[in-house]
């Protein structure tokens, strides 16, 4: 059967991304294949790196530095203006991480999808 080897799923924060994901690992694998042709499927997602990119920026900050790629409103954040630049990091990293799964397991694409 054919399937997808990858999806990207791009979307801005709070647009469902993560619902849309958690219905399909809902439906049953075998239907999930036949219907959307989707097979057992690897999540990659880039929010811890965000996550991790604004922790750094509260050490920058804690030592005196300038905040990188953020700014804190309160208990949250945002990006800064020209944090551009952070979504070709992360574009890059997701491209690691692919080539590195598939190079791990050369036959992943025969059933499931990235």
């Amino acid at each position: 059967m054919n399937r997808f080897e990858n999806i990207l799923l791009l979307g801005r924060p709070a647009a469902g991304k993560s619902e849309f994901i958690d219905c399909l690992k809902r439906v049953d694998e075998n239907e999930r294949a036949r219907i959307f042709h989707i097979g057992k499927f690897l999540q990659v997602d880039d929010f811890v790196w965000i996550w991790e990119k604004f922790l750094e920026d509260n050490m920058w900050e804690e030592s005196g530095f300038e905040r990188i790629y953020s700014h804190k409103e309160g208990d949250n954040y945002g990006l800064n203006e020209n944090a551009g630049r952070l979504f070709d990091f992360m574009l890059a990293r997701f491209n690691k991480e692919v080539k590195k799964i598939s190079e791990e397991n050369p036959n992943y694409y025969e059933s499931q999808t990235l």
